[in-house]
């Protein structure tokens, strides 16, 4: 089970925004798995996020 990072959300959201495009409200973690991941949706749609460390393979 993953646990949830700390991090600032609506800066994570606005980075995304900047860098891809999409306009998302919210993230949802979910604590299955082995890495944070989030369903995040807003009026561009719906997309899962999955948070990893910076290593060779992320």
């Amino acid at each position: 089970m993953a646990a949830e990072p700390a991090f600032a959300q609506a800066a994570d959201l606005a980075a995304l925004r900047e860098a891809y495009g999409p306009i998302l409200e919210r993230l949802i973690f979910l604590p299955n798995g082995t890495a944070p991941a989030y369903p995040a949706d807003g009026p561009s749609g719906r997309f899962f996020l999955k948070v990893l460390p910076p290593t060779l393979y992320a």
